[in-house]
């Protein structure tokens, strides 16, 4: 992935702000060594979805704008290591997208 500074890069050039939060859920289960692999546990529309909708915000908007910096971390992820813009909507979406890159999904 990415290093982290570069989605707070990112995040404050289109937002203003940096959403580390965001960035750290995504990314909660890389240990290290499980590379691209950890993808298949955050890196799609319906986790980040029943996700941010599980959480009580203050506004609507608020909700929105989080759900749109996981959207934006997960494309600059597959720009970066398969020079793709892909946004899986489902797990397995994301585990089909890895294997037709030849990523090893256990």
């Amino acid at each position: 992935m990415p290093h982290p500074k570069i989605h707070a890069e990112i995040d404050k050039a289109i937002f203003g702000k940096s959403y580390d939060e965001v960035h750290s859920w995504i990314d909660g289960t890389f240990n290290g060594t499980n590379g691209r692999i950890h993808w298949k546990n955050r890196h799609y529309i319906q986790a980040i979805l029943e996700h941010f909708n599980s959480k009580d915000f203050p506004d609507a908007e608020q909700r929105e704008r989080l759900i749109q910096v996981a959207k934006i971390h997960i494309l600059v992820d597959w720009a970066f290591y398969h020079h793709r813009i892909v946004l899986p909507q489902t797990q397995e979406d994301v585990i089909r997208e890895l294997r037709s890159q030849g990523v090893w999904i256990p």
